[in-house]
């Protein structure tokens, strides 16, 4: 397996994300908790692991996301995160030379530093940066940084937006996604933590 297609079937192995065993199931308050700098969802998730779902998780598989439109034909799901990131990525696990290869991967990155659309040129991440071949572009409804997909991040469309100060959005498709681009960046939508609940008082 080569390393385009390694990404948006198994990040974890190539990039060294760590993929977070529960991140589904996780309540709000439990691990996971709004970071005060930012407002993005930090999932705590053990690094090093590897968890795939069969069949993938649907538009709520990103924490402090909802992803409102999800092409058809996905079988494979994995979950991502790193120190500044966290998402998910669907396939169906075909080869990367396959035109009929489907390959969608939403991140949410976060950081103080994201203010504005150009401030994602020192994204902090080490796969998927926008310093080279990136320009503005309206996707979706949505202004964002756009660029072809390269290296690590195999074949197809590479973009990002800044959802809210503190928090940017990432999306990379593989070339056969290409004409439902604008209903997924269209149709993703930040989502606003839960309160914690308040301890119940003790007993006296």
């Amino acid at each position: 397996m080569n390393a385009a297609k390694a990404l948006l079937v198994t990040p974890a192995l190539l990039i060294g994300f760590a993929v977070a065993p529960e991140a589904a199931a996780a309540a709000p308050g439990d691990s996971r908790i709004p970071s005060l700098s930012t407002g993005c969802l930090k999932p705590a998730v053990p690094r090093g692991t590897v968890r795939e779902d069969r069949p993938p998780l649907g538009g709520n598989a990103v924490k402090g996301l909802h992803i409102g439109y999800l092409p058809k034909g996905f079988t494979l799901g994995t979950r991502t995160s790193g120190k500044h990131e966290y998402g998910y990525a669907w396939t169906n696990a075909r080869d990367d030379t396959d035109r009929a290869r489907r390959a969608l991967w939403v991140r949410v990155v976060c950081s103080p530093h994201l203010k504005t659309l150009t401030s994602l040129a020192k994204l902090p991440v080490d796969i998927g940066t926008f310093t080279r071949m990136a320009r503005p572009a309206e996707i979706g409804g949505r202004k964002v940084l756009v660029r072809k997909g390269d290296g690590a991040l195999g074949p197809g469309t590479y973009l990002g937006w800044i959802e809210r100060p503190g928090m940017a959005v990432t999306v990379m498709a593989s070339p056969a996604l290409k004409g439902h681009l604008n209903r997924i960046v269209k149709g993703i939508k930040a989502t606003k933590p839960s309160p914690a609940k308040p301890a119940r008082p003790a007993d006296r």
